[in-house]
């Protein structure tokens, strides 16, 4: 399967689909682009690397508007679905794109656990990016502000392109910041090791893990981070992951089994800390 980036997706989506002249569809899918298929260090995203909790967190957020909610998901299933009927994905991603309302209940009257309730665990170095961007973000708000009493100042306002086009923006940053305050709410924030007195430590989110993949004799070592903080390239594993839910609470010398759309692959885990 071709490595495509998010981003190249997007572009080859709206160049082949019915909504390439649809305003609505270039914006929502700009900031699909922007929130999911970007790394933590602002390279662009492979859609390989797009995870299921990824569109789920994303679709938490943008599909709660009412009526606008609703048409910016169904711009994300579509897209999402052409991902994997072209061949970019074997995921169906499309099916975790869908509102939800944290708080609910159930039927049994337990409150449903949302993936944005319960505090969020960093490293260190991921926290400092994400507070980082949210300081930048905030700062930008005052020059958005006067760009829009500019703008609105030129003429009509209802045929004014630049003053859409910075109110577009400003809507991007105010989501992109309520992103932000939400995940670093109550932030646990990680050591890069997990020590512990015992002999045999499991793995869990914080640690590093060496990785025998029994099949072809190759080894690999991974910190195990918040699907946010993935970044296979620099060895940074979500724990949404095929690979990183099977490994969770593993100890050196287990093995386990990931199940990949070609078949099972075999690890061993041999070296947890």
């Amino acid at each position: 399967m071709d490595s495509v980036t998010v981003s190249d997706a997007a572009e080859q989506y709206l160049s082949t689909s019915k909504e390439k002249d649809i305003p609505s569809a270039q914006r929502e899918l700009a900031r699909f682009v922007q929130q999911c298929g970007k790394y933590t260090d602002g390279r662009d995203r492979e859609v390989s690397s797009l995870q299921p909790i990824q569109v789920e967190e994303y679709s938490a957020t943008s599909g709660n508007f009412g009526d606008e909610g609703a048409v910016r998901l169904a711009i994300t299933k579509r897209f999402l679905t052409f991902l994997n009927k072209d061949g970019l994905t074997n995921a169906k991603l499309a099916s975790f794109a869908k509102a939800r309302r944290n708080g609910r209940k159930r039927a049994g009257g337990k409150p449903r656990s949302g993936l944005l309730s319960a505090p969020k665990q960093f490293t260190a170095e991921g926290h400092s990016k994400l507070l980082a961007e949210l300081e930048q973000l905030k700062a930008k708000r005052g020059n958005l502000a006067e760009a829009i009493r500019e703008a609105s100042s030129t003429g009509d306002v209802s045929e004014n392109s630049p003053l859409d086009a910075v109110k577009e923006e400003q809507g991007q940053v105010e989501s992109r910041i309520r992103d932000l305050e939400i995940n670093l709410k109550d932030a646990i924030i990680m050591s890069d090791s997990v020590k512990s007195g015992k002999k045999a430590v499991s793995a869990r989110l914080g640690s590093r893990v060496v990785l025998l993949q029994l099949d072809t004799a190759k080894k690999a070592e991974y910190l195990l981070v918040e699907p946010s903080e993935a970044d296979p390239s620099a060895g940074k594993l979500s724990v949404a992951s095929p690979v990183g839910q099977a490994v969770l609470n593993h100890v050196p010398g287990d093995k386990v089994n990931v199940t990949t759309p070609s078949g099972s692959v075999p690890y061993e885990v041999t070296k947890v800390k």
